[in-house]
């Protein structure tokens, strides 16, 4: 399992605790690996290019969805390098402001 996140950080608290019922689910051992950087490419990446035998799981936040946009060019096709996924956690925003609210000027 790669994490492109350092650990301690909320994706790697995500995937931990995911990861002892996939143990159990799958009946599998699971490696998780945090590879933290380029704001979580460097895992992607390497989740993209291995091999497409099932045994490689990605813990991707909802942002990577915007790396296409973000990065004039991607070592791998975000489009197509990925297979099934499931939602493991709902984000929740907290917006602040200044008491003299927004300025619209």
């Amino acid at each position: 399992m790669l994490i492109g996140f350092s650990p301690g950080g909320g994706a790697d608290v995500v995937a931990r605790s995911l990861t002892p019922r996939l143990v159990e689910t799958l009946g599998q051992q699971i490696v998780v690996e945090n590879r933290a950087g380029a704001n979580g490419l460097i895992a992607a990446e390497l989740a993209a290019k291995a091999a497409p035998d099932g045994y490689t799981l990605l813990v991707a936040p909802g942002n990577y969805a915007f790396a296409p946009a973000m990065s004039a060019k991607l070592p791998f096709d975000m489009a197509n390098a990925f297979g099934a996924f499931f939602k493991a956690e709902i984000a929740k925003w907290t917006r602040v402001v200044q008491k003299a609210g927004i300025r619209t000027d």
